[in-house]
């Protein structure tokens, strides 16, 4: 199940509905889901400045979105992002020595260097998709967990090699981000109520 952010808990909120409770109500909608698109943006951001993701990436149905907007029954929104371990593949490149194939060079970290798995080679998948594998026999060999890599078998004698997730990422910039964020949609809610009662008078 994704990991959601919710973003409630408005500070003026419960003053104002008790005088204008279908102004308060709306302004805090839209609060929210601007707030969420804001969240939703500025995370993608950290993502990047952890992790070597794209934005193209990123930008793909179910990889990281509003995966829920408030509405006036349900005052919350939610930012999910893909649970599913990423494939090696997306931070791989072919390492050659001596002009010939040397095993692939992985860049997971932003900015950080490059280790070359030497025992690792690019595997065509279903769909057109690629993979990184290494073969089983020589797995014991080389410590993938102390890498940061996990693993799901194959049935043809090697294991297929996973990054991190984008949620496993977003869960190291959420917490840095909420509060930015939290006052911005305050500010936001105070300026939509404003507006709307501003139309009343």
């Amino acid at each position: 199940m994704a990991f959601g952010l919710r973003l409630v808990g408005l500070r003026n909120y419960a003053t104002l509905v008790q005088t204008l409770p279908r102004a308060a109500n709306q302004a805090a909608r839209l609060a929210i889901n601007t707030g969420a698109r804001r969240g939703r943006a500025e995370g993608s951001r950290r993502i990047r400045g952890q992790v070597n993701f794209t934005a193209g990436y990123l930008n793909q149905p179910g990889r990281f979105q509003v995966s829920r907007f408030a509405k006036p029954q349900d005052l919350s929104a939610v930012i999910a992002a893909r649970t599913e371990p990423t494939s090696l593949a997306r931070f791989a490149t072919q390492a050659t020595r001596g002009g010939k194939r040397a095993g692939l060079r992985i860049g997971i970290q932003r900015g950080g260097g490059k280790a070359v798995l030497r025992s690792g080679f690019f595997i065509n998948l279903r769909a057109g998709n690629r993979g990184v594998a290494i073969r089983e026999a020589v797995a014991n060999k080389v410590n993938l967990r102390r890498a940061g890599f996990s693993t799901r078998a194959s049935k043809r004698g090697y294991l297929l090699l996973y990054g991190p997730s984008v949620d496993q990422v977003f869960r190291t910039v959420k917490d840095d981000m909420s509060p930015a964020l939290a006052d911005f949609m305050n500010t936001e809610f105070n300026r939509q109520f404003a507006r709307l009662t501003q139309k009343r008078r």
